[in-house]
């Protein structure tokens, strides 16, 4: 929380002000993965995986945790990378 104004001021506004070329991404669908964290579905930064998998006919791959589940269940989050890196 201590970095919230920070966040506020200049990360916030790049994530809110991208235009996904989604044509794009469609012809590049075999290499893309949709991922994020099994307990941040309900907060706004999960909610372009929703969008994409419904563009691009993608699964989303949800990994332990919220968004930094690699720091709160690290092994867990590191055995489920490894095996889609190499699945």
């Amino acid at each position: 929380e201590q970095n919230y104004e920070f966040f506020l001021e200049h990360e916030l506004r790049q994530y809110t002000n991208v235009t996904v070329n989604v044509a794009h991404l469609r012809k590049l669908r075999t290499h893309v993965v949709l991922a994020g964290g099994s307990e941040s579905h309900q907060f706004l930064p999960y909610r372009p995986n929703l969008v994409l998998s419904d563009e691009l006919n993608l699964p989303i791959v949800d990994f332990p945790g919220n968004h930094v589940g690699y720091v709160a269940h690290p092994a867990e989050f590191g055995t489920q990378l490894r095996e889609l890196l190499l699945g």
